[in-house]
This record gives structure tokens, C-alpha cells and sequence, in this order.
């Protein structure tokens, strides 16, 4: 064991990392591994200990540490267990020691962290110097619950050589706040190197930084942010924030966003070169005007990618109404955004595009002479609707001119999953043979609460060549709650 470099266990059910089999002594084992670079230790929900007996561990060589889902595990802790967790030897008990390492020894080495639960708490509260957070360059904090609603400042204070910080699963409602502190000369004090911020899954946060607060340098100089299925997350940062370094830029699952930025935070982001946004249900627009705007130009002089994917309430990319200036811009890729009426409410250059996208791969796409007219022309044509696969009918209320018209035949050609409940512009027919000859895909039928319905299939008109059965070929499931209708 003492040449072992790395020891990656996942999803065991084990209690203990080395068995224990002449019970507890009174004698301390000490385990040394100068080699072990890299431990990982995920998902082992019954992991309570390495030894079941007294033991030390010595690693001076390790670098990567992951604790990821491991509930039991005191990682840090440095007290031994109480009395019902004692293990013993004859009539004599003796205290498990219950941490894998001293936390001391291991800090100052490690520049990859991952903790959870009580050991969060240890590391964030920067008890230790900044010489132990020294080498640090990724931590990971994830299933945090605290009555501290605020990721503490003053850590990263601590970590200054931080590029890549992941919060998941916890229970921050923000993530920076004003502490920062300025020198004689006006200055920032704080040193920072964070590139990297991702945060998934942090329902209760309800603010990256709060609105006029002061947290540069950390969010000024990031590189890259991601942020996803963060449901309490109305906007991504205050419009005070500047973002002079940030290159990527992603938001997914967030489906209490209504806006993303404000048009002050949009003019910072000269070195922005992708923006991906993603199923974010009440997202109605990229860039917001909610504030006094001047009649400037936003360039977005380095962006050369936009991807709009599943925004069912997207209106448009910008509702500022200065210009907007895409020079590099070449790929923009536009799916599901069905009420997506055109791209901003004031001019847009983008002399490089040629075409936008609205399939996977670049095999289909759309273009009519300019952005703006591009995308107003895809909501002509409900292009959106024509890539459904799931579709809840009553989210829809404009479809009711189309539903039952020949004329968009094709509408509906990608449509695996529909569910129909309470459309009131309905007849009392479901599918007339123009609908059914669309759906080729159609795989799964919910039907509930439309009484006005009689039929669902209306065959009438339809050749007698088992084109009905052909259409309905692929499906496979069937559900109606008890209605008035009679199939």
C-alpha cells in the first residue's frame, strides 16, 4: 500500500476503508501513504470511518481530495466518537478516532477540495491561514445546510489562489456580499484568482450579490459562470455588476428567471464569446431595459455564439433599445422559442452571420437578410412548434388558429408527448385526418378536464387504405380522466 498513487472508490456500501479484524486495541495503527496523490470517495452512503480502531493517517503527498456524498464521514473532525460508537475489546473500551485526517497536515497541500456536510462549515470559516488555503485551486462545497445564508467573503480572502469554486446542493440564498475592504490609496486589498464559478441546485438562493453592493474584484474577473436549476434566481447578478473578463456564459434550469442581465451589466462584457441559455420556463428576455438607458451601442465585441434552447416565454434577446454590435458573431442556434417575436428592440449588426440555426449539427436553418428579420420570420412560421416533442396544449393558447388548419401541416411532425387539459378553443374533436396526418411521432396521449370534447379521432375524410392505423402506429400510451367524450 505504500506505493499507491490514487484510490477512487464509488457507490459501496461499505462502513470502513480497512477492516478491523482482531477488533479494537489499545495500540494506535498509523497508516502512511507518501505516495497517495489523489483520494476519492463518492457516493458511499455508509462510510463512517477508515478504521474502525485507533489510527492516524499520513498522506504528504495528496493533492486531490473528494468527499462527494458521503453522509456519515467526518472528514476533519478531530474528537473521538461518544460512547455508543466506541468499539471494544474485551471489558475495555476504547475510542475510535473518527476523522480521516488532521486537518492541518492535509490543507496546505491539497489544490483540488471536495467536502459536504459539517466539513463545509470547518473549511469555510477560515480558521486557518491563508499559508493552509495556499495551494488551493478548486472546491467543491456540496449538501450544506446552514442558518449562515451567505457564502462567507472572507474565505476566498483566505484562498487566494481559488480558480474554480462549485456550490451544489446547499442552502446559500447569496453568494458574495460587501466585504470588501479598500487601502489608503482607494485600492482593493483582496487578491483573487477565481475564474470558474458554478452553482446547481441552490434552491433558496435568491441572489449571486445583492444590488448596489461592492464585490469587485471577485465577480469582475471571473472567466466562465454557470449556473443551474437555481429556482429562486430572478435575475443572474444585480446591474451594478461588471463582468470585464467573463468568456462563458450559461444559465440552465433556472425556471424563476425572468430576466438574465441588465443592459448596464451587458455593455461590461467586451470579452464575452458564448452565451448558452437553456429551459428556463419564465425567461422572457437576455438582456433587460429596467433601468434609465442612454442611447449607446452594446458591443458584444468578442461574442461569437448564442444558443437559445427551450424559453417558452423568451419575447426577445434584448428589450433595450440602443444597438446592438455582434462582429464576430457566426453561430446562433434558436430552438423552442416559440413566442420569440424578434431579437431586440433596437438595431442589430452581425456582419459575419449568415444563417440561424434551428436543429442540432447545423442541419437546418433560416435566414432573411438580418437578425431581426430572421427571427421575427421564424415566428411567422411557428418554426419553434415545428421541433416540439412534448407539448402541453394549454400552455398555447395562439395555437388555437392553427390546431385545426391545413395550411400547417407540418406543425406538429416532431410531436412525441402531448398533453391536452383545459383548451377551450378546442371543438368537440381532438384530431381532425389534417392533424392526424401530421403525427408521426405521436407517442404518448394525456387527455383531462376538456369537456367539450366528444371524439378524439375523427377519421372522416381519411382514405380507407389504413392511413389512420399508419399514423397512429407509434402509440404506445393512452391516458383520459373520466370526461363527457365517447372514443
Amino acid at each position: 500500500m505504500a506505493q499507491l498513487e490514487d484510490l477512487d472508490v464509488l457507490n459501496c456500501g461499505i462502513k470502513e476503508i480497512v477492516d478491523n479484524k482482531k477488533g479494537s486495541t489499545r495500540e494506535m495503527i498509523r497508516f502512511v501513504f507518501p505516495r497517495l496523490r489523489k483520494l476519492w470517495l463518492k457516493s458511499m452512503l455508509e462510510l463512517r470511518t477508515f478504521f474502525s480502531g485507533r489510527y492516524s493517517i499520513q498522506c504528504t503527498s495528496l493533492q486531490d481530495l473528494n468527499m462527494f456524498d458521503c453522509p456519515r464521514l467526518k472528514l476533519f473532525q478531530a474528537t473521538y466518537l461518544s460512547c455508543q460508537e466506541r468499539a471494544t475489546d474485551d471489558k475495555i473500551s476504547i475510542p475510535i478516532r473518527r476523522p480521516f485526517f488532521n486537518v492541518e497536515e492535509v490543507l496546505s497541500n491539497l489544490n483540488a477540495l471536495t467536502v459536504n456536510n459539517d466539513d463545509v462549515d470547518l473549511i469555510l470559516q477560515s480558521i486557518h491561514s491563508q499559508e493552509q488555503f495556499n495551494k488551493l485551486e478548486l472546491l467543491m462545497v456540496t449538501k450544506f445546510e446552514s442558518e449562515d445564508t451567505t457564502f462567507p467573503y472572507c474565505f476566498l480572502e483566505n484562498a487566494q489562489n481559488l480558480e474554480l469554486l462549485v456550490v451544489h446542493k446547499s442552502s446559500f440564498r447569496e453568494v458574495f456580499h460587501d466585504q470588501s475592504i479598500a487601502s489608503e490609496d482607494g485600492q482593493d486589498t483582496i487578491r483573487t484568482r477565481l475564474k470558474t464559478l458554478f452553482l446547481n441546485e441552490l434552491h433558496d438562493l435568491g441572489h449571486i450579490c445583492k444590488e448596489g453592493f461592492q464585490i469587485d474584484p471577485i465577480l469582475q474577473r471571473l472567466e466562465k459562470i454557470h449556473v443551474k436549476q437555481c429556482s429562486s434566481l430572478v435575475n443572474l447578478v444585480a446591474s451594478s455588476v461588471t463582468f470585464a473578463y467573463l468568456m462563458h456564459l450559461k444559465a440552465t434550469n433556472c425556471n424563476g428567471m425572468i430576466n438574465l442581465i441588465t443592459c448596464s451589466t451587458a455593455k461590461s462584457l467586451v470579452n464575452l464569446t458564448t452565451i448558452k441559455i437553456e429551459s428556463c420556463s419564465l425567461l422572457q428576455d437576455i438582456v433587460n431595459a429596467n433601468e434609465i438607458e442612454k442611447d449607446e451601442d452594446i458591443a458584444f465585441s468578442r461574442l461569437e455564439t448564442i444558443e437559445l434552447v427551450s424559453l417558452p416565454r423568451l419575447r426577445k434577446f434584448c428589450s433595450c433599445k440602443c444597438s446592438l454590435l455582434f462582429p464576430l458573431l457566426e453561430n446562433v442556434f434558436v430552438k423552442e422559442c416559440p413566442r420569440m417575436e424578434i431579437f431586440s428592440m433596437g438595431d442589430t449588426s452581425a456582419p459575419e452571420l449568415q444563417k440561424v440555426q434551428i436543429e442540432e449539427n447545423n442541419k437546418q436553418f433560416y435566414w432573411e437578410a438580418d437578425l431581426n428579420g430572421t427571427i421575427h420570420k421564424m415566428f411567422e412560421d411557428k418554426v419553434s412548434f415545428c421541433r416540439f416533442e412534448y407539448l402541453i396544449l394549454s400552455d398555447y393558447p395562439e395555437l388555437r388558429d392553427f390546431w385545426y388548419g391545413k395550411e400547417y401541416r407540418n406543425l406538429f411532425g416532431y410531436l412525441k408527448s402531448l398533453v391536452v387539459q383545459k383548451c377551450e378553443f378546442l371543438t368537440d374533436v381532438l384530431f381532425t385526418s389534417n392533424t392526424l396526418q401530421v403525427l408521426h411521432e405521436l407517442e404518448e396521449l394525456e387527455v383531462r378536464n376538456c369537456d367539450s370534447l366528444v371524439t378524439l379521432f375523427d377519421v372522416k375524410g381519411m382514405n380507407s387504405n389504413g392511413a389512420m392505423v399508419k399514423q397512429a402506429s407509434k402509440l404506445k400510451r393512452l391516458t383520459f380522466f373520466p370526461m363527457g367524450f365517447l372514443l
